[in-house]
C-alpha cells in the first residue's frame, strides 16, 4: 500500500513537471508567433557577457545582461540600471500609471511612509529608446561638464590653487566618462512608461528604435528638489533584465568568455546580437556575430 502511494506521488510529480514544461514551451512559442514587436541589432555595449559565464559547460546556453540608462532628476546625470528617480516620472505620469498620490499631502509622516511601502511598485510597459535623442543628450551633457571643468582649470589655476588642484583629479574622471559614453556605453535609455501597449506602439511606432518591455515603477519617500519627505516615482527596473542565448551561438561568443583585464570602457564592442521582442514583450536572440576588430 505504501509503495502504491509513493508511486502515485511520483507519477503526480512527473505529470506536474511535464505540464509546467509544456506551459513554458507554449508561452515561448506564442511569444515568437508572427513578426516580432521589435527587432534590433545590439552590441556588447547593450548586452554584457559575464567574464566567466559558461566556462566548462560545453552544452550550456548563455545569458547576456541588458544594460540601460535613465535620466535622473534635474541637475542629476544619467544613471545606469534600476531604482532611479526618472526626470520624466512626474505626478501626472504616476497618476496615469495608476498611483493615487493623494496621501502624499498628508500631515502624518508615518501614514505617508506606510502608503509609500504599500504602493511600492506597479508593473508597467517601459519604452527604451535605442541610439536616439536621449543618448545624444547624455553625450552632450558629458561634453559640457568636461568643457566647464577645463575652463575652470584654465582660469582659476592661479587665483584658486586648491580648486585647481582638485580639478586635476576631476578632469580625468570626466574624460573617462565621456570616452565610455562614446565607445562602450549603452545606447538604450528608458524614456517613457505606460499601461496601454497599443497606444505606446502608436506613439513610438519604429520598433527598431523603440523597444517596449515589461518593467516596474514604484514610489519612494525622500528628498526631491530640496523638499523633505516627498513621494516621488522610481524606475525599479525591467522584469527581464537578461536574455538567453541558445547553445547554438556559443561558438561565436566562445572567444570572449575568458577574462579581459581591460575595463569595459577601454575596448570597443566585440560582438553583435540580433535582439527580438515578441508578443509577450519577452526577448529572444536570433543571431550572434563577432565584430571585426572588436575589443581593440
Amino acid at each position: 500500500m505504501k509503495g502504491l502511494k509513493q508511486r502515485r506521488t511520483l507519477l503526480a510529480g512527473i505529470a506536474l513537471i511535464l505540464t509546467s514544461n509544456a506551459a513554458v514551451l507554449a508561452m515561448a512559442a506564442y511569444n515568437r508567433l508572427g513578426e516580432p514587436d521589435s527587432r534590433v541589432q545590439l552590441t556588447e555595449r547593450e548586452l554584457w557577457l559575464p567574464p566567466s559565464h559558461g566556462l566548462g559547460k560545453e552544452s550550456s546556453g548563455i545569458n547576456l545582461m541588458l544594460r540601460y540608462r535613465v535620466k535622473g532628476l534635474q541637475g542629476v546625470p544619467y544613471f545606469e540600471g534600476g531604482n532611479v528617480q526618472a526626470s520624466w516620472l512626474n505626478s501626472d505620469k504616476l497618476t496615469a500609471l495608476g498611483f493615487d498620490l493623494a496621501p502624499s499631502s498628508a500631515v502624518d509622516d508615518n501614514k505617508r511612509v506606510r502608503y509609500a511601502a504599500w504602493a511600492s511598485h506597479r508593473e508597467v510597459i517601459l519604452v527604451l529608446e535605442y541610439d536616439g535623442d536621449a543618448y545624444r543628450e547624455a553625450v552632450a551633457q558629458a561634453e559640457r561638464q568636461l568643457a566647464e571643468a577645463e575652463d575652470k582649470m584654465e582660469h582659476n589655476v592661479e587665483k584658486v590653487p586648491l580648486s585647481a588642484e582638485a580639478g586635476k583629479y576631476r578632469l580625468p574622471t570626466l574624460r573617462e566618462r565621456l570616452d565610455a559614453l562614446r565607445t562602450s556605453g549603452t545606447r538604450l535609455y528608458i524614456i517613457d512608461a505606460g499601461l496601454d501597449r497599443a497606444a505606446l506602439r502608436q506613439q513610438y511606432a519604429d520598433g527598431s528604435r523603440y523597444l517596449l518591455m515589461k518593467g516596474t515603477v514604484g514610489l519612494s519617500l525622500g528628498r526631491v528638489n530640496g523638499k523633505e519627505h516627498e513621494l516621488h516615482g522610481v524606475i525599479r527596473g525591467l522584469v527581464l533584465n537578461s536574455v538567453h542565448v541558445p547553445s547554438s551561438y556559443r561558438e561565436q561568443l566562445q572567444p570572449f568568455m575568458g577574462k579581459d583585464r581591460r575595463r569595459r570602457h577601454e575596448r570597443s564592442p566585440r560582438y553583435r546580437v540580433e535582439f527580438n521582442l515578441g508578443q509577450r514583450l519577452e526577448p529572444w536572440v536570433s543571431g550572434v556575430m563577432a565584430l571585426p576588430g572588436g575589443g581593440d
